[in-house]
């Protein structure tokens, strides 16, 4: 069986591949189709979370939620974003809704914390 150009091969572990697979057929689509604009996409949201804060981010995920970095002052700042009454809650701007909390929304490392906050 000959190598196709352009495409290279992955190995996808089988319960994320079952997802995968009820995901494209409900889009109407093939599972390299659907692999391909998933990945594409991801890639599009990190060069879009850039474009819209490139002077905020991330240095480190912790047990109760994020510190980040920003630089948009004079002097960067550290902020801590975390989880206070089932609601991100950001300790710099003493507010649930910030351009920091928004940050924090577009990582997808927020899934982690998806037990313990609130239903809006």
């Amino acid at each position: 069986m000959g190598k196709r150009v352009g495409v290279i091969t992955v190995d996808i572990e089988e319960h994320l591949y079952k997802q995968i697979t009820k995901k494209a057929e409900k889009q109407n689509l093939s599972i390299r189709k659907f692999v391909n604009q998933l990945i594409e996409k991801n890639f599009q949201k990190e060069d879009f979370l850039k474009l819209v804060a490139p002077k905020i981010s991330i240095l480190s995920i912790e047990q109760e939620g994020f510190v980040l970095r920003d630089d948009t002052a004079k002097k960067s700042r550290l902020v801590e974003v975390k989880i206070r009454n089932g609601k991100l809650w950001c300790d710099l701007d003493e507010k649930n809704v910030c351009d920091h909390i928004h940050y924090v929304l577009m990582l997808p490392d927020i899934v982690n914390f998806k037990d313990k906050l609130k239903q809006i």
